[in-house]
């Protein structure tokens, strides 16, 4: 009996659907995280060129403001520029990115929509309950990933800032030109260098949330009869109802004997009956 209790099988394919019906997927924030980071990226990249043209707009327009007077008028004219400037440079930017973060979701677990998670559960307020989650095994190792995670990104983000910083003595005296290619260079580096930390990121979360997602989701050999039972009905059950079908159609054809016309007959195996039409 024992045995039949340890959830040592894997999940049935009910199971598993059940299981997301009620919004409970193997979804890995990591790999969400890195594929709109990549998607952020390519868009940065593609619209480089545009964001820093505006720039040098804003930079000549700041320019020809020396000398004027700045009253109430030119502090508001001012402001709609620079608003229409930076809406034009992170709207395309920041809508590329939200569309990422939808498509990294659905790539992962599919396109589900549910309401079941949103409904209020009052088991979840047992403050017992919630701290035995709060110290659970699994809350500690999320809590160690994250710390290394940070610990590392903010050691080689450092390590390759000092690095860059070093050329900035020789880079003020660049033209802006000059310089936001500087900055255009340096940014691809880092940029190409966290990628890859989070690609790696990425794939041991992918892989360590499905390995938690279906042990989770194990069953215990009993589950799997239960379940059986519950789909297809129970044994016992279905022959009971194939007797009870025998019985019946055995009295049908005893009542139908006495119209026949003919009735052949072996003592020991079989009798037929035969009715012209």
């Amino acid at each position: 009996m024992a045995d039949d209790q340890e959830k040592t099988e894997e999940p049935s394919s009910k199971k598993i659907e059940d299981a997301r019906s009620e919004g409970n997927v193997p979804k890995s924030q990591d790999t969400s995280g890195f594929v709109t980071l990549v998607v952020a990226f390519a868009a940065l990249l593609a619209l480089l060129t545009f964001i820093q043209s505006r720039v040098i707009y804003l930079y000549f327009y700041y320019q020809s403001l020396i000398g004027h007077e700045i009253n109430k008028e030119a502090v508001l004219q001012i402001s709609i520029v620079t608003l229409k400037e930076v809406v034009l440079m992170v709207v395309p930017l920041a809508g590329t990115v939200a569309l990422a973060g939808l498509l990294a979701n659905v790539m992962q677990i599919g396109f589900i929509f549910t309401t079941k998670p949103l409904m209020p559960d009052l088991a979840k307020l047992d403050p017992i309950k919630g701290l035995k989650n709060l110290l659970s095994i699994k809350k500690l190792v999320e809590t160690v990933k994250i710390i290394l995670k940070v610990s590392f990104v903010l050691w080689i983000c450092y390590y390759f800032l000092i690095s860059f910083t070093k050329e900035l003595p020789t880079v003020i005296y660049f033209s802006m030109i000059d310089q936001l290619a500087w900055l255009k260079d340096k940014a691809i580096i880092l940029a190409s260098v966290m990628l890859f930390l989070f690609l790696i990121f990425a794939l041991f979360d992918l892989f360590y949330v499905r390995y938690n997602y279906f042990k989770d989701l194990r069953m215990s050999k009993q589950e799997l009869k239960d379940e059986y039972k519950q789909m297809e009905g129970d044994p016992k059950i279905k022959a009971k109802i194939r007797q009870i079908q025998m019985q019946m159609s055995r009295k049908r054809m005893m009542q139908e004997i006495p119209q026949a016309d003919v009735v052949i007959t072996n003592p020991t195996h079989y009798a037929v009956a035969i009715r012209s039409r």
